[in-house]
Order: structure tokens, then sequence, then C-alpha cells
């Protein structure tokens, strides 16, 4: 990924300097400066779609494992982002990102299976989050993070 991103750069940089010689300078500069900042930032991909459409079923077989839970009514209450590392504790394998500023947070599989489905007292619960974070070593998480998406149309707002 290296060398991607300094190609990146590269031709940014040999733009830029093209640029600097013609009347078009002060209205691109400013975006192609942002974008080599940018170029080194990890891509996020969302996987988006209808309700029950299948979005969790397919961010668990894109990985080879079993997190992102499916059921056979609608499961997924918060926007979950997959991004590669290792959790300081198996036992606590996710990040809770809280709306009110709290620090994130370790859990346990216990509180996840408790954000699942869509009753009052779930969607209560996952209210309060703004998203949750799983770390796996998995190589294709080394150049972008995923995130499940409750869906279109889902009665959880996104």
């Amino acid at each position: 990924m290296y060398k991607e991103v300094h190609n990146t750069k590269k031709l940014i940089s040999d733009v830029l300097a093209f640029l600097s010689k013609t009347p078009w300078e002060p209205y691109y500069k400013a975006r192609l400066e942002r974008l080599a900042d940018l170029s080194e930032m990890p891509c996020e991909l969302a996987i988006a779609g209808k309700v029950k459409a299948g979005k969790s079923s397919f961010l668990n077989a894109l990985l080879g494992v079993d997190l992102a839970v499916v059921g056979t009514t609608e499961t997924t209450a918060t926007i979950n982002y997959f991004k590669y590392g290792y959790p300081e504790d198996s036992n606590r394998p996710v990040n809770v990102y809280w709306n009110d500023g709290r620090k994130p947070e370790a859990q346990t599989k216990e509180f996840l299976d408790s954000l699942q489905g869509h009753d009052k007292e779930v969607l209560e619960r996952a209210e309060k989050i703004d998203h949750l974070e799983y770390l796996l070593p998995h190589p294709i998480l080394k150049n972008i993070t995923l995130i499940d998406t409750p869906g279109v149309g889902s009665v959880e707002d996104i």
C-alpha cells in the first residue's frame, strides 16, 4: 500500500507544479493539497442496502468470521466498523463509542447480543451509541474499514 500512496502523492505534486504556472492554481490548489493529505487515510466502505438484504451476511462471508449478527428479523441496530487490529482483551472484542462523549470502552459478547433486534428496549440502548468498532487481524482490513449499517428502511435512523 505504501507504493500506491507514494505514487498518488507524486502525481498530485506533479499536477500542483503544473497548475502553479496556470491561472487555475487558485481554484484547485487547496483541493489537491487536501486530496494529498487524504491519500494516507484508510478507505472506509459502508455496506448499505435495504433491511434484510444480507449486508451482515455478506460482511461475515467476506471476512470469514461470524461477528456481524444475522437473523430472520432485522438485527443490526447500530453502525458497526470493522478495522484492522487486535482487541486488548479477547473477552471484550468490541469498542463502544458513545453519543454523550464518554471515552470508548471495550464490551463483552453479551453486551453485543443485547443490541440485536428492533424492540423498544434494544432501540433505546442502541440510541445511546454512536458506533461499535471491531478490531480484527484480517488482511483485507489493512487497507479498508468496512462499515455494517442498519439498512435503508430500518427502524433505527442512521
